[in-house]
């Protein structure tokens, strides 16, 4: 006997309803942000990912990771533009390809949240990067945000005159 939903003018099997309700789930989770949906699955990974012409930098979830030059300071505000890649607690960021294990770890941040660092400064994903892109390379009230770059570009960012070019924007980004 095969069971049915009925609605609205419209008749679909019990399977078929679990399938698109399944699936509907799976987009919602999705499109969390990674840090909500870290804390669901209570792990949290950090590799290193080539991003156009930035070199090997630091990613979580495929999102680019960015540091905020001193003097600079996060508050609640900039959180909601610059996210902190945060772990529930007694959880560790785990290091994935390209990235020393011995670099991660984790602070404890203003509103209590447990921050990963990497090389002892704190970690932020900048908001309207999508996965594999890096526009954060900014300058705003907060300070200067840069890409966290593990493995320079070939060619390591000078001009073939042999004079080196300086910009906030771009190919930016601090390097270990």
């Amino acid at each position: 006997m095969k069971s049915t939903v009925r609605g609205v003018g419209a008749k679909v099997s019990v399977g078929r309803f679990l399938a698109i309700a399944v699936a509907a789930g799976a987009v919602a989770v999705s499109v969390l942000p990674a840090a909500s949906a870290s804390a669901a699955t209570r792990r949290v990974q950090v590799s290193a990912q080539t991003i156009g012409n930035n070199g090997k930098v630091l990613v979580s979830n495929g999102r680019a990771l960015y540091f905020l030059v001193a003097p600079g300071t996060c508050d609640s505000s900039c959180l909601a533009i610059w996210p902190a890649l945060t772990v529930p607690a007694h959880v560790k960021a785990s290091a994935g390809s390209g990235v020393q294990k011995s670099k991660l770890g984790v602070t404890t941040d203003m509103a209590g949240a447990r921050q990963v660092t990497y090389n002892g400064q704190p970690v932020y994903w900048y908001k309207l990067d999508k996965k594999g892109q890096v526009s954060g390379n900014i300058t705003d009230q907060w300070g200067k945000w840069t890409v966290v770059v593990v493995k320079k570009p070939a060619g390591g960012g000078s001009s073939s005159s042999g004079t080196t070019t300086t910009s906030n924007a771009g190919s930016g980004g601090v390097s270990f």
